[in-house]
């Protein structure tokens, strides 16, 4: 498809694929089966997005051949058609360069969150907490698993330092450059005049 050489040799691998599987002799070699299901498992969202960015193209071609004949009306609603298609396939192409990016060998393993508050006194531990809140609340939307391994409170609530575990799918991918400063302006409840201060926090992954 498009020429693209990495779609076709994924397209052709993955129904070679469907073919093994289906395949009765494979049924009855446990090991050879449960190799083949896991590559197939691998491929799939790949190759479902190229056969859906096939439609499109498909789709857009048809359209813009109907453009030559079309009255003035009919040429609108095409044009609608063909951006609407194209902005869909255009989203394709952009998740299929990201689901075959190269794999980083530790995006499936699970990791290790350490924030302390740095600059700011109080007000930076008030953000440590903070930040420990969003990671808390990010990891339930990802539905993994939070183990808290150290937590050092503040007179006010915050962290001067906090230590947990995330488990589950993707943890490294997600949350590999998060590590480093993390900076807030903003006015703190330690602040009686209503001035804006900069404070900070490390986040170490």
């Amino acid at each position: 498809m498009d020429g693209n050489p990495a779609y076709e040799e994924l397209e052709a691998e993955f129904d070679a694929l469907e073919e093994q599987l289906a395949d009765p002799e494979l049924l009855a070699n446990r090991d050879g089966y449960t190799a083949v299901a896991r590559r197939y498992k691998e491929l799939e969202p790949k190759a479902v997005r190229i056969r859906e960015l096939r439609g499109h193209r498909d789709d857009i071609e048809a359209a813009t051949e109907m453009l030559a004949d079309a009255d003035d009306d009919e040429r609108e609603l095409l044009e609608a058609e063909i951006a609407t298609v194209t902005a869909a396939a255009d989203g394709l192409v952009a998740e299929l360069a990201e689901l075959m990016a190269p794999k980083d060998p530790n995006d499936g393993k699970n990791v290790i969150v350490e924030i302390k508050g740095a600059e700011g006194g109080e007000e930076a531990n008030l953000f440590a907490r903070d930040l420990f809140d969003m990671y808390q609340a990010f990891a339930g939307q990802h539905r993994w698993e939070l183990e808290m391994m150290n937590a050092q409170n503040s007179d006010m609530g915050g962290y001067t330092d906090v230590v947990f575990m995330l488990r589950g799918d993707d943890v490294w991918r997600k949350m590999k450059y998060e590590g480093g400063p993390h900076r807030v302006q903003r006015v703190p409840v330690t602040e009686s005049q209503g001035r804006v201060h900069t404070s900070s926090a490390t986040v170490s992954v």
